[in-house]
């Protein structure tokens, strides 16, 4: 999917039987919070505890070279924390949202990203949360509209917040 032909190389790296460090934490989660809603909650909140926003060109350098536009899977995220020494990851939209695709995957909450000019972002299913300032509906999914926003860039969004240049829709999931 997408322009590019990214998305879903990066999704099976960290899915299936290539699941590893990022796919692990949703486990644990999953076995850590019974209720769905407690549980992410919770995802949220790690990825907003031990992750940092950082531009792609200031943060990533290959061959001496700042690179514009990169994408890191959601295992090489994982592996860039250290809870004992407080070091976060340090990422992008597309970064932080692909670990918590698969964070959110493992724990047994569907997903799905959202493609928005100049952003990425995740949607999950939890038509039953209280909290939400919107709930989607998206196209070919049947059960109506029960899909919630995942805003992993800013360590204050609440779980459910569907920040304002995005509420008229013009995105695709």
């Amino acid at each position: 999917e997408g322009r590019d032909g990214y998305l879903p190389q990066l999704y099976s790296e960290t899915t299936g039987n290539n699941r590893e460090l990022a796919y692990s934490l949703g486990e644990d989660l999953r076995d850590e919070y019974a209720d769905t809603e407690a549980r992410a909650a919770a995802i949220l909140r790690y990825i907003q505890t031990w992750t940092t926003y950082g531009y792609d060109s200031d943060n990533v350098i290959m061959r001496g070279q700042s690179q514009d536009e990169w994408a890191w899977n959601a295992d090489e995220m994982a592996h860039s924390i250290d809870t004992a020494a407080g070091i976060a990851a340090v990422g992008d939209c597309e970064d932080l949202s692909f670990l918590g695709a698969t964070m959110y995957t493992a724990a047994g909450i569907e997903t799905a990203l959202v493609d928005a000019p100049g952003h990425v972002a995740l949607l999950i299913w939890l038509p039953d949360y209280p909290n939400a300032n919107q709930y989607w509906e998206l196209t070919g999914d049947t059960r109506g509209a029960g899909w919630i926003w995942v805003e992993a860039t800013g360590s204050d969004n609440p779980l459910g917040w569907t920040p304002p240049d995005f509420l008229d829709g013009y995105w695709s999931a």
